[in-house]
């Protein structure tokens, strides 16, 4: 038997991980298709948990950091996308409804109050 030891999972192997992850994040984002950019990030949050699983801490780091880097480069497209449909206060004078992101955020703002401040925001 010849002693070669061999391991698939290098520092070669997971920064090649590295780059497939940033690749897919990059064409998520530049995708216009929400669907499309779901599932690159789903693909790059394999690839983090499957280095961190092996001991690739950084490499792993890395990816999280480019996952939020495109997630918050894609919520201000999406803002500004629906100030310039819906108009800066969320309502659309075409439709008569409030814009979904509005809502989202009064929602969110919504649940951090008290009681009394929610049956006084309800009042209004």
């Amino acid at each position: 038997m010849i002693g070669l030891t061999f391991s698939v999972f290098t520092k070669e192997w997971a920064n090649e991980q590295l780059k497939v992850a940033n690749e897919l994040l990059k064409e998520g984002f530049l995708s216009e298709k929400q669907w499309l950019w779901n599932q690159r990030l789903a693909a790059a949050i394999i690839i983090k948990t499957e280095l961190e699983g092996r001991g690739f801490s950084w490499q792993a780091e890395r990816i999280n950091n480019q996952i939020h880097r495109y997630q918050g480069k894609i919520n201000r497209l999406r803002k500004k996308e629906c100030e310039n449909e819906w108009g800066e206060r969320g309502n659309s004078p075409r439709r008569g409804k409030a814009c979904p992101c509005s809502l989202s955020s009064r929602l969110q703002a919504h649940q951090g109050l008290t009681s009394e401040q929610r049956a006084e925001e309800a009042s209004y």
